[in-house]
């Protein structure tokens, strides 16, 4: 494995949108990319709290911006990498906050099973009903 830390970001970037077709290299450039930038996602995601998910969960959101960086990245914007990177990652954890507070899945996450091991299902039934009854009361 070469060692990357002789390069400028710019450069190793350079090489992956120009060598698309030496995917072992682009793979090793992307990885030590990643690996160097992690620190800085794990920063931006600290402060923030994502409803119904773990803090793993922004990481991973956040890493996918920096993956988005990576992808987009145009070195003749006048822009250095970290700077984009920066505001890729931010974006993101944007849009993820944002999605995780629409609760445009809150069905699919707080179903409730009726075939739940309980003995005649009645338990199962009141729990939905109760939810039901739950949900309904806020639009009164």
């Amino acid at each position: 494995m070469e060692d990357y830390s002789a390069y400028t970001d710019e450069e190793l970037i350079m090489r992956i949108h120009n060598d698309k077709n030496d995917h072992g290299d682009n793979n090793e450039i992307m990885d030590y990319i990643l690996e160097k930038y992690k620190p800085l996602v794990r920063k931006k995601t600290n402060a923030l709290y994502l409803i119904g998910g773990e803090n793993d969960d922004l990481i991973q959101e956040g890493m996918i911006g920096l993956f988005k960086a990576v992808r987009d990245y145009k070195s003749d914007k006048e822009a250095s990498f970290y700077s984009f990177a920066q505001l890729c990652i931010t974006r993101q954890l944007s849009s993820a906050l944002e999605a995780s507070n629409r609760k445009k899945h809150m069905p699919l996450n707080t179903y409730i099973s009726f075939s739940q091991s309980d003995s005649d299902g009645t338990e199962s039934l009141r729990k939905c009903c109760k939810m039901i009854l739950q949900v309904l009361s806020s639009f009164s």
